[in-house]
Protein backbone atom coordinates (compact mmCIF):
# COMPACT_ATOMS: atom_id res chain seq x y z
CA UNK A 1 0.00 0.00 0.00
CA UNK A 2 1.22 3.07 -1.45
CA UNK A 3 1.57 6.16 1.22
CA UNK A 4 -0.35 9.13 0.62
CA UNK A 5 0.98 12.31 -1.09
CA UNK A 6 1.32 15.13 1.54
CA UNK A 7 -0.38 18.15 1.53
CA UNK A 8 1.79 20.58 0.09
CA UNK A 9 1.90 24.01 2.53
CA UNK A 10 0.54 26.91 2.17
CA UNK A 11 -3.58 27.90 1.70
CA UNK A 12 -5.49 25.65 -0.34
CA UNK A 13 -6.69 26.94 -3.65
CA UNK A 14 -10.52 28.87 -3.31
CA UNK A 15 -12.86 27.42 -6.37
CA UNK A 16 -12.32 30.94 -8.29
CA UNK A 17 -8.68 30.16 -8.50
CA UNK A 18 -9.95 26.72 -10.30
CA UNK A 19 -12.31 28.29 -12.70
CA UNK A 20 -11.32 28.60 -16.17
CA UNK A 21 -12.32 30.14 -19.16
CA UNK A 22 -14.99 28.39 -20.91
CA UNK A 23 -14.40 26.54 -24.09
CA UNK A 24 -14.53 28.74 -28.21
CA UNK A 25 -17.30 25.82 -28.45
CA UNK A 26 -19.45 27.48 -26.20
CA UNK A 27 -19.43 30.45 -27.25
CA UNK A 28 -20.48 29.32 -30.28
CA UNK A 29 -23.25 26.86 -29.28
CA UNK A 30 -24.76 30.16 -27.83
CA UNK A 31 -24.31 31.87 -31.04
CA UNK A 32 -25.86 29.18 -32.65
CA UNK A 33 -28.68 29.03 -30.26
CA UNK A 34 -29.40 32.91 -30.57
CA UNK A 35 -29.22 33.00 -34.29
CA UNK A 36 -32.21 29.89 -34.30
CA UNK A 37 -34.03 31.47 -31.71
CA UNK A 38 -34.00 34.63 -34.31
CA UNK A 39 -34.89 32.68 -36.85
CA UNK A 40 -37.97 31.52 -35.09
CA UNK A 41 -38.68 34.91 -34.21
CA UNK A 42 -38.89 35.75 -37.78
CA UNK A 43 -41.02 32.55 -38.53
CA UNK A 44 -43.49 33.31 -36.22
CA UNK A 45 -43.46 36.72 -37.18
CA UNK A 46 -44.03 36.27 -40.95
CA UNK A 47 -46.59 33.23 -39.91
CA UNK A 48 -48.64 36.09 -38.16
CA UNK A 49 -48.30 38.18 -40.61
CA UNK A 50 -49.48 36.45 -43.09
CA UNK A 51 -52.72 36.12 -40.98
CA UNK A 52 -53.30 39.47 -41.23
CA UNK A 53 -52.00 40.48 -45.04
CA UNK A 54 -51.68 38.96 -48.47
CA UNK A 55 -49.34 39.96 -50.94
CA UNK A 56 -50.72 40.89 -53.84
CA UNK A 57 -49.50 42.33 -57.72
CA UNK A 58 -48.12 46.03 -57.02
CA UNK A 59 -50.43 47.16 -60.58
CA UNK A 60 -53.81 45.92 -58.64
CA UNK A 61 -55.08 48.90 -58.62
CA UNK A 62 -59.07 47.78 -57.43
CA UNK A 63 -57.29 47.81 -53.92
CA UNK A 64 -58.29 51.49 -53.98
CA UNK A 65 -61.87 50.95 -55.52
CA UNK A 66 -64.87 51.37 -54.86
CA UNK A 67 -64.88 54.79 -56.14
CA UNK A 68 -67.24 57.65 -56.93
CA UNK A 69 -68.48 56.75 -60.91
CA UNK A 70 -69.03 59.71 -62.94
CA UNK A 71 -70.33 60.06 -66.21
CA UNK A 72 -68.23 62.23 -68.04
CA UNK A 73 -69.27 64.48 -71.38
CA UNK A 74 -67.16 66.01 -74.00
CA UNK A 75 -67.27 67.41 -77.03
CA UNK A 76 -65.11 67.77 -80.14
CA UNK A 77 -64.09 70.71 -82.36
CA UNK A 78 -66.92 70.69 -84.33
CA UNK A 79 -69.81 70.15 -81.74
CA UNK A 80 -70.10 66.16 -81.33
CA UNK A 81 -70.86 65.25 -78.06
CA UNK A 82 -69.57 61.82 -76.63
CA UNK A 83 -70.21 60.41 -72.85
CA UNK A 84 -67.99 58.43 -70.96
CA UNK A 85 -67.99 56.80 -67.72
CA UNK A 86 -65.38 57.40 -65.28
CA UNK A 87 -63.91 56.46 -61.30
CA UNK A 88 -60.48 57.84 -61.36
CA UNK A 89 -61.78 61.35 -60.95
CA UNK A 90 -61.04 63.57 -57.86
CA UNK A 91 -60.52 67.04 -56.48
CA UNK A 92 -56.88 68.22 -56.32
CA UNK A 93 -57.43 72.10 -54.98
CA UNK A 94 -60.63 73.96 -53.39
CA UNK A 95 -58.80 77.74 -54.12
CA UNK A 96 -59.81 77.63 -57.22
CA UNK A 97 -61.41 74.42 -57.23
CA UNK A 98 -59.68 72.30 -59.49
CA UNK A 99 -60.44 68.70 -60.49
CA UNK A 100 -58.51 65.65 -61.96
CA UNK A 101 -59.52 62.79 -64.36
CA UNK A 102 -57.42 60.23 -66.13
CA UNK A 103 -58.43 59.60 -69.72
CA UNK A 104 -56.85 56.91 -71.74
CA UNK A 105 -55.37 58.36 -75.22
CA UNK A 106 -56.83 56.07 -77.05
CA UNK A 107 -60.25 56.99 -75.78
CA UNK A 108 -62.60 59.32 -77.93
CA UNK A 109 -62.67 61.42 -74.71
CA UNK A 110 -59.57 62.07 -74.95
CA UNK A 111 -59.63 63.54 -78.30
CA UNK A 112 -62.13 65.66 -77.92
CA UNK A 113 -61.04 67.44 -74.75
CA UNK A 114 -57.86 67.72 -76.37
CA UNK A 115 -59.33 70.01 -78.95
CA UNK A 116 -61.69 71.86 -76.80
CA UNK A 117 -60.01 72.01 -73.19
CA UNK A 118 -63.61 71.31 -71.77
CA UNK A 119 -65.69 68.58 -70.46
CA UNK A 120 -68.40 68.02 -67.72
CA UNK A 121 -68.20 66.04 -65.06
CA UNK A 122 -71.82 64.68 -64.09
CA UNK A 123 -73.20 62.25 -60.85
CA UNK A 124 -75.36 59.94 -61.25
CA UNK A 125 -77.43 57.66 -59.11
CA UNK A 126 -77.81 54.20 -58.48
CA UNK A 127 -81.07 54.28 -60.51
CA UNK A 128 -78.19 54.81 -63.77
CA UNK A 129 -76.02 51.77 -63.22
CA UNK A 130 -77.16 50.40 -66.42
CA UNK A 131 -76.60 53.31 -68.42
CA UNK A 132 -72.88 53.99 -66.71
CA UNK A 133 -72.23 50.48 -67.05
CA UNK A 134 -72.60 50.74 -71.15
CA UNK A 135 -71.05 54.41 -71.24
CA UNK A 136 -67.92 52.82 -70.27
CA UNK A 137 -68.30 49.37 -72.26
CA UNK A 138 -68.85 51.02 -76.08
CA UNK A 139 -66.82 53.62 -77.98
CA UNK A 140 -68.36 56.51 -79.47
CA UNK A 141 -66.54 57.00 -82.73
CA UNK A 142 -69.17 55.48 -84.61
CA UNK A 143 -72.31 55.74 -82.78
CA UNK A 144 -74.09 58.12 -80.93
CA UNK A 145 -74.04 57.11 -77.46
CA UNK A 146 -76.24 59.98 -75.96
CA UNK A 147 -79.09 58.87 -78.27
CA UNK A 148 -78.73 55.27 -77.88
CA UNK A 149 -78.14 55.24 -73.78
CA UNK A 150 -81.36 57.65 -73.90
CA UNK A 151 -79.31 60.51 -72.20
CA UNK A 152 -80.59 64.36 -72.89
CA UNK A 153 -78.36 67.47 -72.40
CA UNK A 154 -79.10 70.61 -70.41
CA UNK A 155 -76.83 73.29 -71.32
CA UNK A 156 -73.84 74.73 -69.48
CA UNK A 157 -73.19 78.50 -68.26
CA UNK A 158 -69.55 78.65 -68.72
CA UNK A 159 -68.64 76.61 -71.08
CA UNK A 160 -70.12 74.82 -74.64
CA UNK A 161 -69.84 71.31 -73.06
CA UNK A 162 -72.95 70.41 -72.12
CA UNK A 163 -73.98 68.36 -68.67
CA UNK A 164 -76.83 65.73 -68.98
CA UNK A 165 -80.56 65.92 -67.44
CA UNK A 166 -81.55 63.27 -64.62
CA UNK A 167 -78.25 63.17 -62.83
CA UNK A 168 -77.26 64.16 -59.28
CA UNK A 169 -75.84 67.55 -60.60
CA UNK A 170 -72.61 68.23 -62.64
CA UNK A 171 -69.50 70.42 -62.67
CA UNK A 172 -68.49 72.57 -65.66
CA UNK A 173 -64.71 71.54 -65.97
CA UNK A 174 -61.85 73.61 -68.27
CA UNK A 175 -58.58 72.20 -68.44
CA UNK A 176 -55.41 73.98 -67.21
CA UNK A 177 -53.01 71.92 -67.30
CA UNK A 178 -52.38 68.03 -68.32
CA UNK A 179 -50.03 65.63 -66.85
CA UNK A 180 -48.90 63.06 -69.06
CA UNK A 181 -48.96 59.60 -67.46
CA UNK A 182 -47.75 56.90 -70.39
CA UNK A 183 -51.14 55.40 -71.60
CA UNK A 184 -53.04 58.14 -70.16
CA UNK A 185 -53.19 61.83 -69.55
CA UNK A 186 -54.07 63.56 -66.14
CA UNK A 187 -56.47 66.45 -67.21
CA UNK A 188 -56.25 68.73 -64.51
CA UNK A 189 -59.44 71.42 -64.67
CA UNK A 190 -60.87 74.42 -63.16
CA UNK A 191 -64.31 74.21 -62.45
CA UNK A 192 -66.41 76.70 -63.74
CA UNK A 193 -69.78 75.78 -62.46
CA UNK A 194 -72.12 73.51 -60.49
CA UNK A 195 -75.49 72.55 -60.77
CA UNK A 196 -77.26 70.60 -58.21
CA UNK A 197 -80.33 68.90 -57.13
CA UNK A 198 -81.70 71.53 -54.91
CA UNK A 199 -83.81 68.88 -52.82
CA UNK A 200 -80.75 66.35 -52.65
CA UNK A 201 -77.80 68.96 -51.55
CA UNK A 202 -77.12 70.54 -48.09
CA UNK A 203 -74.11 72.68 -46.67
CA UNK A 204 -73.15 69.70 -45.88
CA UNK A 205 -73.03 67.65 -49.09
CA UNK A 206 -75.21 65.32 -50.68
CA UNK A 207 -78.35 63.97 -48.08
CA UNK A 208 -77.63 60.25 -47.94
CA UNK A 209 -80.99 59.86 -46.52
CA UNK A 210 -82.70 61.00 -49.51
CA UNK A 211 -79.96 59.73 -52.56
CA UNK A 212 -76.83 57.78 -52.43
CA UNK A 213 -73.83 57.73 -54.66
CA UNK A 214 -72.94 55.32 -56.99
CA UNK A 215 -69.69 54.05 -56.70
CA UNK A 216 -68.28 51.50 -59.31
CA UNK A 217 -66.57 48.20 -57.75
CA UNK A 218 -65.35 46.09 -60.76
CA UNK A 219 -66.72 44.86 -64.14
CA UNK A 220 -69.85 45.00 -63.97
CA UNK A 221 -69.76 45.70 -59.89
CA UNK A 222 -71.27 48.70 -58.41
CA UNK A 223 -72.22 49.51 -54.83
CA UNK A 224 -73.89 52.87 -53.28
CA UNK A 225 -72.93 55.01 -50.37
CA UNK A 226 -75.44 53.20 -47.68
CA UNK A 227 -75.30 56.41 -44.46
CA UNK A 228 -73.85 58.66 -42.95
CA UNK A 229 -71.76 57.87 -39.96
CA UNK A 230 -70.53 60.56 -37.23
CA UNK A 231 -67.43 60.49 -35.97
CA UNK A 232 -67.24 61.74 -32.28
CA UNK A 233 -65.96 65.16 -31.36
Amino acid sequence: MNPRRPTPPGPQPGPFDQARAPPLSSYLSLYWDFKLLNRVHRVIFLLVFSLMYKFISQNEYLVLHPRPVYLIVSRSSNGRLNVMAASWVTPVSDEPFLVAISVWKGSLTYQYIKETREFTVNIPSERHVNVVFKAGSMSGRDIDKLTILGLKTTPSRAINTPGLEDMLGFLECKVTKEVDLNESTLFIAEVQAIHVREDLYTKYGWDLSKTRILLHHSGRGFTTTSRLILAER
